[in-house]
């Protein structure tokens, strides 16, 4: 966390701890936090803000400094009283962040629930947000992106890769939204796979049949993510109404 010394305003730094084993790594994370700070979604998270005055001094090779300051994940999610509409609606807005990096020419290629932050539980509102390994190149050869359990069957040495990789990831995402847990392990095709697939079939809610659609082995027959978001239209009329508060004496 650092603190704005002009305006007192909170946000997160992060750090780049640049050698020369990985400087051309940062050089490219640095490129793509520039182009990104340049476009505005509310589902993705900012580098800057109005509050923060941008400034050069931003993103550099050493800090790239990010508002606002978000401390809950996806993550918290699973293990929340969240009910399955909720979920839903949170992962369509990950979608929405997704469908618009794509729409810029940009793939995340690290999409997990550590980097989905949890803005507001009730109503729920989700951002993006690490972008170090995201890439505009069509055809990406393999170069250890991303996190294990969330990489797509065709994430291996010797091959290359498109936007696609972020639709698995997103599938993923949404099947650990279903289970309320991490997978924790790699799913790559066979008895494992089918047994998630199976699981997911269990309803037809939007967030199983579109996780469900996402989990293809191949990359051409996954949902991608504007296809997706037109069956999640309604469900924020769809939750029930928050308590109202009751403030009168008894």
């Amino acid at each position: 966390m650092v603190v704005n010394g002009r305006t007192g305003l909170s946000a997160a730094a992060k750090r780049n701890l640049k050698s020369p084993k990985n400087g051309y790594a940062v050089d490219q994370e640095i490129e793509m936090t520039s182009r990104i700070s340049k476009l505005t979604h509310q589902r993705i998270r900012n580098f800057l803000d109005d509050e923060w005055m941008p400034t050069v001094d931003n993103i550099t090779d050493e800090y790239i400094i990010i508002s606002p300051l978000l401390n809950a994940t996806f993550r918290s999610l699973y293990t929340s009283n969240v009910s399955h509409v909720g979920r839903s609606i949170f992962f369509s807005q990950l979608l929405e962040g997704i469908a618009f990096l794509h729409g810029h020419g940009i793939c995340h290629r690290d999409v997990k629930p550590d980097n989905i932050l949890v803005k507001s539980y009730d109503p729920p509102e989700a951002m993006l947000t690490d972008f170090g390994c995201a890439s505009d190149k069509t055809r990406i050869p393999y170069d250890s992106p991303g996190t294990i359990p969330y990489l797509a069957p065709e994430q291996v040495e010797g091959q290359t890769h498109g936007r696609a990789v972020d639709y698995w990831s997103c599938g993923m995402v949404g099947l650990e939204l279903v289970r309320g847990q991490v997978v924790g392990s790699r799913i790559l095709r066979g008895h494992n796979l089918t047994r998630h697939q199976d699981f997911l079939r269990d309803s037809d809610s939007p967030l199983n049949m579109c996780a469900l659609a996402m989990l293809q082995v191949d990359p051409d027959s996954r949902m991608t993510a504007a296809e997706a978001l037109p069956y999640f239209r309604g469900l924020e009329e769809s939750r029930p109404p928050r308590p109202m508060r009751n403030d009168s004496p008894a």
